[in-house]
């Protein structure tokens, strides 16, 4: 008789973490999550067989709450998921989201070492490959933070590379690249379904040109799980779907939901004129900008990005878009974003 199989997740109330969570409890594997103190978004009830779930507090900026996720994991064949970033539109350094997603990292890849997990899984994103020109993109073998824009594509990046350097040669480990993530079983409002449920409302009338590529976050999940089980050491995956512009899937709100269609399309140039107003705004109302340059400029670069690599390797298959939408639409209609 093997070890028992036990599975660390950080990160486990965000919009990813909680999904394959969920998928794990549902096949009755035991799981230990990683939470801030303080999170009010933990609904365990939601997750099925909560009884599996042991929670922990802790930041994984501080090494000691780290290692008391590993507490009696001597004797188990371990599985570490890390799941938690800080995201951030702005271009310039944010020091706290450089000490989320870098040091803490940091943090979890040297506890993973130090308790020789059986598999680690990080979960990057596909921000961290440079994207240039009409080439479509299915793989990427070297994270240079040279080549990336942005706060967070930076720091994920810096991350990616660290993870990879770090476990060569002393456990198994692999990258999950999600690309822009969408989906239902969100307590935090992603800004996609924030947008819908404002369009399913009657509040939005407009909306910008330009897209990227969009994947639901169930498959997400499942790329991830299949990662655990057949992903090769040092390779990273991307999990996408295909590239969806904005309004194409505002669309598929009106065909599901009967409301007439989004007839405004701003430009994107205008958007990004607009965006040092939109920020004032936002500062005034003590609210995180919804759109920034930096955004509106990488929902216009390519992000034609291919998951031949997972399908074959893995067995991963995104769902149609459509359904996802539906299933967006039921989400927010029953729990509206705060």
């Amino acid at each position: 008789m093997g070890k028992e199989k036990i599975f660390l997740i950080t990160g486990i109330t965000g919009h990813l973490g909680r999904n394959v969570a969920s998928l794990l409890l549902e096949k009755g594997e035991k799981v230990r999550g990683l939470v801030l103190k303080g999170d009010n978004k933990l609904f365990l009830d939601r997750f099925p067989r909560p009884e599996n779930l042991k929670i922990y507090y802790g930041d994984i900026r501080n090494e000691e709450e780290v290692e008391a996720l590993f507490e009696g994991t001597k004797e188990k064949e371990v599985y570490l998921i890390h799941c938690a970033a800080l995201i951030t539109l702005v271009k310039k350094k944010d020091q706290r989201v450089y000490d989320v997603n870098v040091n803490g990292t940091k943090n979890i890849t040297d506890a993973a070492i130090r308790h020789k997990v059986h598999k680690y899984v990080y979960v990057s994103s596909t921000d961290t490959i440079p994207k240039k020109g009409k080439q479509i993109i299915e793989d990427i073998k070297v994270y240079d933070e040279k080549k990336i824009k942005g706060c967070y594509g930076k720091t994920k990046t810096i991350a990616s590379a660290y993870v990879l350097n770090a476990c060569k040669g002393k456990i198994n480990a692999s990258l999950a690249l999600p690309s822009g993530i969408l989906g239902p079983n969100d307590f935090y409002g992603a800004r996609m379904n924030r947008m819908i449920y404002q369009y399913r409302i009657g509040k939005l009338h407009s909306a910008m040109s330009g897209g990227y590529d969009m994947v639901d976050v169930r498959d997400v999940a499942k790329g991830v799980i299949a990662i655990l089980k057949k992903g090769k050491k040092n390779e990273s995956y991307i999990l996408s779907n295909s590239h969806y512009d904005i309004v194409t899937l505002l669309d598929m709100v009106s065909e599901i939901t009967g409301q007439k269609k989004i007839r405004h399309v701003i430009p994107r140039w205008v958007v990004i004129l607009s965006t040092p107003f939109l920020s004032i705004q936002a500062k005034l109302h003590h609210q995180k900008p919804q759109v920034t340059a930096h955004s509106m400029k990488m929902i216009g670069k390519n992000t034609y990005l291919s998951h031949a690599k997972a399908e074959r390797e893995l067995g991963y298959h995104p769902r149609e878009m459509k359904e996802t939408i539906k299933d967006i639409v039921e989400w927010v209609e029953e729990n509206p974003p705060e």
